[in-house]
């Protein structure tokens, strides 16, 4: 095996980006085609409709490289490698930061530190960004990556927010906090709320 074709193949594979429906495809593969062809065979070939990945056996589909374009893999967890353009969309980018924002403060409240922290207000939209999305998924879905700025605290933040037929939703579990919070977030000891935290006055004040 070691210095068959097919092991040429899955070496040129370690450092690729896999996915599930790949290990699905292979052992598919491996139970159901390959026996029959002594496992020699390692031409392309599709698993469809049983199977959305592509067997780690055979070369991938001529002319395409494995990446997240090409993978069945959805675009708001492989949005580093999509072309993005700025929004002309005054308010849309309003929207957009206002669910952001909405966003932050729906944590806070999950979390039970709305006593202690105070409520975020939209101070700003920096920038929005669209990423361009292969063909197949712009006539119903974008994905925005969103800088905003929130008052009282100055958090500058980061998300990336996904529309699916008009329905917004954050693409990424984490708002990015790209400035200094310091002391802000004192009266929380969890890690995840201190960049998302302005200790209100009271709790400051140490007032009950």
């Amino acid at each position: 095996l070691r210095n068959s074709e097919m092991f040429k193949v899955i070496k040129a594979k370690e450092h690729e980006l896999i996915t599930p429906h790949d290990l699905h495809a292979t052992l598919k593969d491996i139970l159901e085609v390959q026996p029959s062809a002594n496992f020699l065979d390692t031409t392309y070939k599709s698993f469809l409709p049983q199977s959305r990945g592509s067997s780690l056996l055979r070369e991938f589909e001529p002319g395409f490289v494995r990446n997240c374009k090409t993978l069945p893999i959805p675009s708001q967890y492989c949005i580093c490698q999509y072309e993005k353009v700025p929004l002309d969309d005054d308010a849309l980018a309003i929207k957009l930061g206002q669910f952001a924002v909405d966003g932050i403060n729906a944590v806070l409240k999950e979390n039970n530190v709305t006593d202690d922290c105070a409520h975020l207000i939209l101070h700003q939209v920096h920038s929005v960004l669209c990423y361009v999305l292969p063909e197949t998924q712009r006539k119903d879905t974008a994905i925005y990556e969103v800088t905003f700025q929130v008052s009282p605290s100055g958090g500058l933040f980061e998300i990336p927010i996904r529309s699916k037929n008009g329905v917004l939703k954050t693409a990424s579990s984490t708002f990015t906090r790209l400035n200094e919070y310091g002391k802000q977030s004192a009266c929380v000891a969890k890690d995840t709320l201190k960049p998302l935290c302005h200790c209100s006055n009271r709790t400051i004040r140490g007032n009950p």
